[in-house]
C-alpha cells in the first residue's frame, strides 16, 4: 500500500480521497481513509481476540486496548509486585479485596528513560489473577524445566512453551490476526487490514477522549482547550506535551461519531476492552 494516499488517487482515480478539516499532531493533513484504517473498531477487536490462540496474547492486547500502554510498558507489569508495586498481588479466586474492580493499582514504571506512572484498573488486574494466572503457574514449571530455575516474580507474561513474552513474540503473533480473522466463520464481520500493538494504542486514546467528551456534553462541538483532559491524556500515553495530539483526538472522534463509528461501545472504555475475554470466558458478570 503506498504511504500517500493523494500519489495513490493519482495513479488509480477509483480511490477516494478524503481530506479531513484537522491536522495530525506531526501537521499533515488527515486523510479519512488512513485514519479509519489505524483505529480498530470495537467489533474487529474481539474477533482478533477470538483468534488469538494464545491467552497471553489475549491479555496483551486487552491491557494495551484498556490503558494505552506500549509493549515495552507492560512487559514490566510484575506477577508479584514489590516497592512501589506492592499492588500487583497474585490472587487466588475468592481472595481479591473488596473494591477491587471499582479501583486501580498504582503501577510505576520506565518508559522511554523516565520513570512514569498509571492507575492500573483493578478489574483489569482481577481479570488477569482468573484467567491468565492460572496458566502463567504451569508455564513457570516449564520455564523451571528448560532454565534450572523458576521464572523471576517480574515476568509476568510466559508463553505456551514457558518462554518469556518478547516484543518480536507479540509482533509475530499480533501480525497473523488479519489472515486468521479472514479464514474465521466471522470474516465477513472483520474489516481490519492489519493488527498492532500501535492501533491498540491509538483506539485506547481515541475512546479515552470520547468518553471525556460524551460525559461534559461537547460531542460535536469546536475544539476548546481543556487543561485537565490534556493533562490526563499526557499521563496515559508518557508523552510531554500533548496539546497538538489533545486537538487531534478530539477532531478524531467527531468526525469519528459522524460516521457512527462509535455506535457500538456501550460499556465503558474498561468493560469494552475486556469484552473478548469476558463473553468468552463467563467473566460476563462483572461487567457493569
Amino acid at each position: 500500500m503506498l504511504k500517500d494516499q493523494k500519489l495513490l488517487a493519482h495513479i488509480n482515480p477509483v480511490v477516494k480521497v478524503t481530506t479531513l478539516g484537522f491536522n495530525l499532531p506531526s501537521g499533515r493533513p488527515a486523510m479519512h481513509q488512513r485514519e479509519m484504517q489505524k483505529f480498530v473498531r470495537q467489533t474487529d477487536y474481539e474477533i482478533a481476540l477470538s483468534v488469538l490462540n494464545d491467552p497471553v496474547y489475549q491479555i496483551i492486547a486487552a491491557i494495551i486496548r484498556i490503558t494505552g500502554l506500549r509493549p515495552i510498558d507492560l512487559f514490566q507489569l510484575p506477577y508479584r509486585g514489590r516497592n512501589e508495586n506492592y499492588g500487583f498481588i497474585p490472587y487466588d479466586e475468592g481472595e481479591y479485596p473488596e473494591g477491587l474492580d471499582n479501583g486501580a493499582i498504582y503501577y510505576y514504571f520506565r518508559s522511554k528513560g523516565k520513570w512514569r506512572s498509571i492507575d492500573f484498573p483493578g478489574k483489569l488486574w482481577r481479570v488477569i489473577c482468573e484467567y491468565y494466572l492460572p496458566l502463567r503457574r504451569q508455564r513457570a514449571k516449564l520455564y523451571e524445566a528448560k532454565h534450572g530455575i523458576p521464572p523471576r516474580n517480574s515476568d509476568l507474561f510466559l508463553s505456551a512453551r514457558g518462554d518469556v513474552v518478547t516484543h518480536g513474540m507479540l509482533g509475530y503473533n499480533f501480525s497473523k490476526v488479519v489472515s486468521a480473522a479472514k479464514n474465521s466463520e466471522s470474516a465477513t464481520d472483520f474489516k481490519a487490514i492489519r493488527f498492532n500493538a500501535r492501533m491498540l494504542r491509538h483506539t485506547c486514546a481515541t475512546y479515552f477522549v470520547y468518553e471525556a467528551l460524551k460525559a461534559q456534553n461537547r460531542l460535536g462541538r469546536s475544539f476548546v482547550y481543556d487543561a485537565a483532559l490534556d493533562e490526563d491524556l499526557r499521563k496515559m500515553l508518557g508523552h510531554t506535551d500533548v496539546r497538538t495530539t489533545l486537538e487531534y483526538y478530539v477532531h478524531l472522534v467527531n468526525r469519528y461519531v459522524h460516521d457512527n463509528l462509535l455506535t457500538d461501545l456501550h460499556r465503558s472504555r474498561v468493560d469494552a476492552g475486556l469484552s473478548a475475554i469476558l463473553d468468552r470466558h463467563n467473566y460476563s458478570e462483572i461487567v457493569v
